[in-house]
């Protein structure tokens, strides 16, 4: 008869405890329909993680031998002790660059891109190593150029010398003598500038707002001289 009676009263607290009409001490708690101690272990969603174990992806990680990278359990050791994308990191041997853990040396101690970058004798062009020498010291696009007898004209490294120094296109120009209008190179044959894409001599009138103007009566009503100018 005990029997019966204790056989019966744990299948009632059983049918409690899975209706929920009963909640154990209050160190429990309750993880997708399971009860587990709050002290030791921790809820994570679908399962329950026992310390040392954390949440950590579908499993959990055990932080004793493992680290959690972007929701994934991975092994560390001794020196990989931080996380680089989904990979442990030894920062002794490794640097993480966009995510990927590559190797680095003494004298490659920063990223370019995704690789490890000497700064003593590379140059980082839009993410890439570049070799660089005592002259080529600055980018243009991908590559390194040489200051003193370069110049980088939309990304383009093209010769200049001591009197094309300044750019019209992909070339170099000699800003005294050419004039350039339109991203292309003009013989200068006067007082000359570029209104509106075509080349405009001053002395039959002016360029207001890009637009070609003569001078004969009419003002441009732009900044500086709209005080100039009457309605």
């Amino acid at each position: 008869m005990l029997k019966s009676l204790i056989i019966f009263a744990f299948l009632l607290l059983v049918k409690e405890l899975q209706a929920g009409h009963f909640r154990p001490p209050f160190i429990f708690g309750r993880c997708n329909g399971l009860f587990f101690d709050t002290r030791f272990q921790r809820c994570c969603g679908t399962y329950v993680a026992s310390y040392p174990r954390i949440c950590c992806g579908t499993a959990g990680a055990d932080l004793s031998t493992q680290l959690c990278c972007n929701n994934v359990a991975v092994t560390k050791s001794a020196t990989a002790t931080t996380c680089c994308g989904n990979t442990a990191l030894d920062q002794n041997t490794q640097l993480c660059c966009n995510g990927i853990a590559v190797p680095k040396s003494a004298t490659a101690t920063t990223c370019c891109g995704n690789t490890a970058l000497d700064q003593n004798t590379q140059l980082c062009c839009n993410g890439i190593a570049v070799p660089k020498s005592a002259t080529a010291t600055s980018c243009c696009g991908n590559t390194a150029i040489d200051g003193n007898t370069q110049i980088c004209c939309n990304g383009v490294a093209v010769p200049k010398s001591a009197t094309a120094t300044s750019c019209c296109g992909n070339t170099a120009i000699d800003g005294n003598t050419q004039l350039c209008c339109n991203g292309v190179a003009i013989a200068k044959t006067g007082n000359q500038i570029c209104c509106g894409g075509s080349v405009r001599d001053l002395w039959y009138g002016g360029c207001c707002g890009g637009r070609a103007i003569q001078y004969f009566g009419r003002l441009c009503c732009l900044w500086p001289n709209f005080w100039r100018c009457r309605v």
